[in-house]
């Protein structure tokens, strides 16, 4: 899909500069040769869920699978993966200019409210792909929804490719996002650590702290 190789490139490009500061030019150099190696034959085995509102969400799996197997493959150890991980989402997600963020986090959210009951009865219907997301929604008002995840289709392809070392660091860009986009958004579980579900709260308008500093026991 174009999507998978979009997210990747940018991903890479808008990262190159901060990678070669915190790791130097010759493993940026072996890393975006081995990772371009990975995302072309991780990208061609990675099934198209089709037209599910978890299809962007998704799309980052060959990105994310691709970075975590050149990590372990050039001997990073798992703090620098963790970091490298969350580098790329950083760089993927300022590339949409800081004036638009808050306008696009309330578009998406506003669009996820709406989908994600259609999303759930597809489910109930037997109609969802093996690889997408299962879910159960919760509103909770205008501005104010939940969804518990209880299968991820991130971790789902990832188990196929021996990369579930991406988890639970890729689970923390939830933040990320949120404080990003302007969106308020809690969870205090997920698959990624073990957890029976991730239990996402939204609020669209609402805060939301990135602060890795401030650690992940109590948010997930």
């Amino acid at each position: 899909m174009m999507l998978y190789g979009l997210i990747y490139h940018i991903g890479m490009i808008r990262s190159h500069g901060a990678m070669v500061k915190r790791y130097g030019k010759d493993y940026t150099m072996r890393f975006t040769a081995t990772s371009d190696r990975y995302f072309k034959q991780v990208s061609k085995k990675t099934p198209d869920i089709g037209k599910s509102v978890f299809s962007f969400n998704y799309a980052f799996a060959p990105a994310y699978i691709a970075w975590y197997k050149t990590a372990v493959e050039l001997g990073t150890n798992d703090n620098n993966i963790q970091d490298l991980l969350w580098l790329m989402n950083e760089k993927i997600i300022t590339a949409i200019p800081s004036f638009f963020r808050k306008a696009c986090g309330r578009m998406y959210l506003n669009s996820f409210r709406k989908k994600a009951p259609m999303h759930e009865k597809r489910e109930m219907q037997g109609k969802v792909h093996t690889y997408d997301f299962l879910i159960h929604f919760i509103p909770k008002g205008k501005s104010h929804f939940g969804i518990d995840i209880t299968r991820c289709g991130l971790r789902t392809i990832a188990a196929d490719f021996d990369a579930l070392g991406i988890f639970p660091a890729v689970c923390r860009v939830d933040y990320m996002i949120g404080e990003y986009l302007h969106l308020g958004f809690i969870r205090t579980k997920t698959l990624g650590d073990g957890d029976d579900c991730c239990n996402c709260r939204y609020e669209i308008g609402g805060m939301c702290r990135w602060a890795p500093e401030e650690g992940f026991e109590n948010r997930k």
